[in-house]
């Protein structure tokens, strides 16, 4: 005789089973619906806002060879990877030459008891380059120059063994523009964003301290066209990593950087005339770097939503190995997991960094992401959710990033803008011997007004010294002018909690 309480166990428990089961799959069509129903209005809000989520239309189009200083023979498809290896054919050749301007890198193990001097931007505290330190550093590596008693004319005879390779960079100087060739748009085509190399990248990011030290030692040899052809050579270096990815982005900040103070440096040695001054007024100028600074995270935000509906599929956008076991994990989630993440990774780009940039400039921005800062944790469950399947560096830590290189790119742009105030100076000065007491009439070769401070929106601080120069001020990420008031501090001009101005002086005491 069957127990009746039996029966009525296994009835119960059968209906509780279908119970979970329904719910579960309730649970799971409703995180379909709604994540599907997520990126849908994140592609309509870019729409919208007149912008793509498709990375084939926010990429730019390849520049023509013949307008495209990257295309000179040195530089020609130095981007490219032949076969997957890095270190395999003609770019890579290519590569390895440029990254021996800064030969002393490689070099470094053969003096004894001698450290390499800083690279100019490299010191905080606005002190002019030491060219004796350099001179002692170099003559040690290259023993058989003959040391002179200008320690620049030292520096400069050490470097001499750049000398092929920069007369090869500068003959492309009448082409007005810079990309790197295969232009990103070609070279993602058909691979997927992330399995993009940045070689060209690592090769070039040396070489803004070489073309920097040489121009310094020969502006104040008085060899001012050698000073004035390295600068420009960084000019458009910075033009073309500006273009590329974050990665170019943030290499384009330190070769800004780097720019900025040699041009300080040829400021202070007087090395230029009027033309001179003037054509590196207009060249600054086209270093634009709040258009990179979008155009990186326009991409950014196409290549991530790109790789969520990878991951979706169970594919990994960053490798093009198949990893089965986290393939298998990634198929047990409901896509509509992948969805909302994708359009919550968008929609916080499009409101944190595109729109405030794009339609207010740089202060907007800079508070938009300080605010979203603010209010994400990082015990969120979403982090504990990627933590397995290593998401979590796209989805706060790669949005956080905004965070620090907006603060990079917005420092480099400001030390850009008094660059080109300092070039005008120049110009002021060799017509009128001096410099002027106010910026108030002062404008560019143009007629256009002096670029303003990029925090406040005002006029750039301005303030003769008692040596009969000058300094320049932005108010900083504080947002507090203090008069020119350069704060050292650990976290430097742009961590967190940063104080004081961004300032440009020609001596750390004025």
């Amino acid at each position: 005789m069957t127990n009746p309480f039996k029966r009525r166990w296994f009835r119960v428990s059968a209906w509780f089973l279908i119970f979970i089961l329904a719910l579960v799959a309730l649970l799971w069509l409703s995180v379909n619906w709604g994540g599907a129903r997520a990126l849908r209005a994140t592609e309509a809000k870019f729409k919208a806002a007149g912008e793509s989520t498709d990375l084939n239309e926010v990429l730019p189009d390849p520049v023509p060879d013949e307008r495209n200083f990257c295309a000179i023979p040195i530089l020609k498809d130095i981007a490219l990877v032949v076969d997957g290896d890095r270190d395999k054919g003609e770019p890579a050749l290519k590569r390895k030459r440029l990254k021996e301007l800064a030969f002393w890198k490689e070099d470094m193990g053969r003096v004894s008891g001698k450290k390499r001097p800083k690279s100019l931007g490299a010191d905080r505290s606005g002190a002019l380059c030491d060219m004796t330190v350099w001179s002692d550093f170099l003559s040690g590596l290259r023993p058989e120059v003959s040391r002179s008693e200008n320690p620049a004319r030292t520096v400069l005879e050490c470097l001499s063994v750049q000398d092929a390779t920069v007369a090869e960079l500068a003959a492309g100087l009448d082409r007005r523009e810079a990309q790197w060739t295969p232009a990103l748009k070609t070279r993602v085509a058909g691979r997927g964003p992330l399995l993009d190399s940045v070689s060209h990248l690592l090769a070039v990011q040396p070489i803004s301290g070489a073309l920097a030290l040489r121009a310094t030692a020969a502006a104040r040899c008085g060899e001012v066209g050698k000073a004035h052809e390295s600068i420009r050579i960084l000019i458009r270096i910075g033009e073309a990593s500006a273009e590329e990815n974050l990665i170019g982005m943030l290499v384009a900040c330190a070769n800004s950087q780097c720019l900025a103070f040699t041009v300080r440096e040829l400021c202070d040695a007087r090395a230029g005339t009027v033309e001179g001054f003037e054509r590196l007024e207009v060249e600054l100028s086209n270093l634009d770097l709040r258009g990179g600074t979008l155009e990186a995270w326009r991409a950014e935000a196409a290549t991530m939503m790109l790789a969520w509906r990878q991951l979706k599929r169970g594919e990994m956008p960053w490798t093009e190995d198949t990893d089965s076991a986290a393939s298998a994990k990634l198929r047990l989630m409901p896509d509509g997991f992948f969805d909302g993440s994708a359009a919550n990774f968008g929609e916080v780009v499009l409101d944190t960094v595109i729109l405030p940039l794009r339609d207010q400039g740089w202060s907007a921005a800079l508070a938009a992401t300080e605010q979203y800062r603010n209010q994400t944790s990082h015990s969120s469950a979403l982090s504990r959710m990627c933590r397995d399947l290593n998401l979590l560096t796209w989805m706060e830590d790669s949005t956080l990033l905004a965070l620090r290189m907006l603060g990079k790119a917005a420092y480099a742009q400001c030390l850009i803008d008094q660059a080109v105030i300092a070039c005008v100076l120049e110009q002021y000065r060799i017509k009128n011997g001096g410099y002027p007491e106010t910026l108030a009439g002062v404008t560019l070769s143009s007629g256009k007004p002096l670029p303003v401070d990029l925090v406040s929106g005002k006029p750039m601080g301005y303030q003769k010294t008692p040596d009969g120069k000058y300094k320049l001020w932005g108010v900083g990420l504080d947002r507090k002018d203090d008069g020119g008031e350069q704060i050292e501090a650990r976290v430097g001009p742009t961590g967190e909690g940063a104080e004081g101005d961004w300032v440009w002086s020609f001596s750390p005491d004025k």
